[in-house]
């Protein structure tokens, strides 16, 4: 498998692509959501991406889609951070999701200041 982003005016969007069977799914985004994006998959086709709404610093949700089934929320990050460029690496204790973190400084348009990141670790154990 291997996943994308897509920005557009209307949001962004994850795309996941099977390659054995050669077939590109977009993830379809729920009522309310503006934003997925910066996804990271596993061999099995599960995807991890954030979540958000629109408007300035909205708030980001951490979450895994499986192939077949519903998406869940994994986590939540704080008020003013958001968080990108994802990797999903499956191990015996779970799925450990790493993850770039970023602190807003603004409400500055894409592109504007963030604060300093660091790379996280969520451990996913569905």
């Amino acid at each position: 498998f291997a996943v994308w982003g897509q920005v557009t005016p209307r949001g962004q969007d994850v795309f996941r692509y099977d390659i054995l069977r050669q077939r590109t799914t977009r993830l379809q985004r729920p009522r309310g959501v503006f934003a997925r994006y910066d996804p990271g998959v596993t061999p099995a086709g599960t995807t991890y991406f954030g979540e958000s709404g629109r408007g300035c610093r909205p708030p980001v949700a951490l979450v895994r889609k499986p192939r077949y089934g519903r998406a869940v929320v994994v986590g939540r990050l704080l008020p003013g951070v958001d968080a990108g460029y994802m990797f999903a690496l499956v191990t015996r204790a779970g799925t450990s999701v790493l993850y770039a973190r970023f602190s807003y400084q603004g409400c500055q348009a894409a592109g504007g200041p963030v604060g300093p990141g660091a790379i996280y670790e969520i451990v996913d154990r569905p």
